[in-house]
């Protein structure tokens, strides 16, 4: 007998606690017509569109021992790109150079993404497995965004100059060698996702793979969110 698809969340551990706080009597009788509900195992077309309007998405990850991991990721609309109804894949930046993702990944391939539409309330949670894949031009090309319209290095104008022009309607990357200048309290010394360059310019070759093994939508035909406390 083929287990329900919502096992990949739903572990005996879960089943209970929902057995003793009144909800898991509901779940089983999804589970027990085969009804999955929100839950599915392949890419949908909706779930292809909702990741084409994203902008950022939340990295899950966990060592070898458990210890758990989120990581922001951001860029154009539709840097996530479907690759195909079981795989997803983005390019990975140069960031602070902590790789603790890939660290991660070395040793546990599972990994979760959490994409959320904000203004609209509306979130897709993709459980699945990650692999970093380095020096697949022909990935790379796939999953890489078009030029941008102005490269800035860092330095003390650097970021409002790129402010100015991404205001503007360019689109702009911004490279650093190493630490980012300013306060980290008001405007990050670290570099974001979205301020860095495209792969072409940095010289990294890697890409991530995602490998979706359920994902649980929950866009508008599935119903509203509550709002955010």
């Amino acid at each position: 007998m083929k287990l329900p698809i919502s096992d990949i969340a739903f572990t005996p551990a879960v089943k209970a606690a929902q057995e003793r706080l009144g909800s898991r009597r509901a779940y089983a009788k999804m589970e027990e017509r085969g009804k999955q509900g929100p839950w599915y195992d392949t890419i949908t077309s909706d779930l292809a569109e909702f990741v084409a309007e994203r902008d950022s998405l939340y990295l899950g990850t966990a060592s070898a021992d458990g210890q758990p991991y989120i990581q922001h990721r951001g860029g154009r609309k539709g840097f996530l790109k479907v690759l195909d109804e079981h795989r997803l894949a983005l390019v990975d930046y140069a960031g602070n150079s902590q790789y603790i993702s890939l660290g991660n990944l070395s040793e546990n391939n599972k990994a979760f993404l959490f994409l959320m539409d904000y203004p609209n309330r509306q979130r897709i949670k993709i459980w699945g497995t990650a692999e970093f894949v380095e020096d697949d031009r022909e990935l790379l090309a796939r999953v890489t965004d078009a030029d941008y319209d102005a490269i800035i290095s860092t330095g003390q104008s650097g970021p409002s100059l790129a402010g100015r022009l991404a205001g503007a309607g360019l689109q702009v990357a911004v490279v650093e060698r190493n630490l980012f200048g300013g306060t980290c309290v008001n405007t990050g010394c670290i570099p974001t996702k979205t301020l860095v360059a495209n792969t072409r310019y940095t010289g990294i070759q890697r890409a991530m793979h995602v490998h979706p093994t359920v994902s649980e939508l929950i866009p508008t035909v599935l119903g509203d969110l509550q709002p955010i406390e």
